[in-house]
C-alpha cells in the first residue's frame, strides 16, 4: 500500500486530495512530519552545572480554546520537581519551564486508576519571547476529538529512551523521533484507557506522554484530530496503552485538581 492508502483506506485514498491539520491543508504525504512538531521531548533542569539536562521522555503539546498545555505522565517525573520540567521548541536553543502544572486530586475511589498518572503543565504564551509559540501546539476542537468522524489509522510519536544522547564533552544532544502507525484494539477495564494494536513491535520505553491523532473525515475531505496520550506499552510489544483525549481535556479544563505553581523560565542548552 502507498502512505495515503495506509492512513486512510483505499477507497478514501482514491478520494482523498489533502488532510486538514487546524486551518491548514497539507498534501498527505506530509502528513507524518507535520505532525511531529506536537511531540515534545520533555527536558528536566537539573540543579548541577556539570551536567544541566536530563531527558525525561515525550510530551503531547496541544491548544484547546486560547490555553497551552504540554501533557505527560506523572511516572516521567518522578524525580523531578515540577519547576524542572520544560519543552523544547522546535528549532531554537532553548528549553521552557511551565506556568504552572495540572493533576488529578487523588480519592479513594481513583486511587488504583491509571488516568491519576496524568499532568498537564500549562504554559501562558505571552509570557515568554517566542511570538509563534503557540503554532507549537496542536489546535484540538471538540468536533475534531476520537472517535468523531475516525476513518483510518493512528499516528503515534515519541522519544524512545534507546534513541537518545546527551554528551557534554563535546555539547551535544542527540534526539531521534520516533513515529509509528496503529490500529484501536478496544477499550480496557481502566476508566478511559484504550488500547492500540501496532503495526510492528517496539520497545516503548520513552514513549508514554506522546501524542496519539487520528485520521478523520466524510467523503473526500478529511483531518487530522486528537484521538489522545500514550500511557504505558512493553518491552518489544506489539501493544500501546493511550488515555483518551476527552478526559484529558476535561481534566485541564473542568475537573478538580492539585494545581502547583511554577515559574516560568528560559534556560539556554
Amino acid at each position: 500500500m502507498t502512505s495515503l492508502e495506509r492512513l486512510i483506506g483505499i477507497n478514501g485514498a482514491r478520494l482523498a486530495k489533502a488532510v486538514q491539520v487546524g486551518s491548514l491543508f497539507h498534501d498527505v504525504s506530509q502528513i507524518e512530519e507535520a505532525l511531529r512538531r506536537y511531540c515534545m521531548h520533555i527536558f528536566a533542569n537539573n540543579d548541577d552545572n556539570e551536567y544541566p539536562h536530563s531527558f525525561s521522555g515525550s510530551g503531547t503539546a496541544v491548544r484547546i480554546g486560547r490555553r497551552h498545555f504540554l501533557f505527560c505522565c506523572g511516572h516521567q517525573l518522578t524525580h523531578f520537581r515540577p519547576d524542572q520540567i520544560a519543552l523544547h521548541p522546535h528549532q531554537s536553543d532553548v528549553t521552557l519551564t511551565a506556568s504552572h502544572m495540572l493533576q488529578p486530586i487523588q480519592t479513594p475511589e481513583n486511587a488504583d486508576t491509571d488516568y491519576i498518572d496524568a499532568r498537564a503543565f500549562e504554559y501562558d504564551v505571552e509570557n515568554y519571547p517566542f511570538p509563534n509559540l503557540s503554532s507549537e501546539f496542536f489546535p484540538a476542537s471538540d468536533d475534531r476529538i476520537w472517535p468523531h468522524c475516525a476513518v483510518g489509522t493512528f499516528l503515534l510519536y515519541g522519544f524512545p529512551t534507546h534513541r537518545q544522547s546527551i554528551s557534554y564533552d563535546p555539547p551535544n544532544v542527540t534526539a531521534r523521533m520516533l513515529a509509528t502507525t496503529a490500529k484501536f484494539d478496544g477499550a480496557t477495564n481502566s476508566p478511559y484507557l484504550l488500547r492500540l494494536k501496532l503495526n510492528s513491535k517496539l520497545s516503548s520505553d520513552g514513549m508514554s506522554g506522546g501524542p496519539v491523532f487520528y485520521i478523520g473525515g466524510q467523503r473526500d475531505r478529511f483531518f487530522v484530530g486528537w484521538a489522545g496520550m500514550i500511557m504505558r506499552g512493553g518491552a518489544a510489544s506489539e501493544y500501546l496503552h493511550f488515555l483518551a483525549a476527552d478526559y484529558l481535556i476535561e481534566m485541564a479544563l473542568h475537573l478538580p485538581i492539585d494545581e502547583m505553581i511554577v515559574s516560568p523560565g528560559e534556560a539556554r542548552m
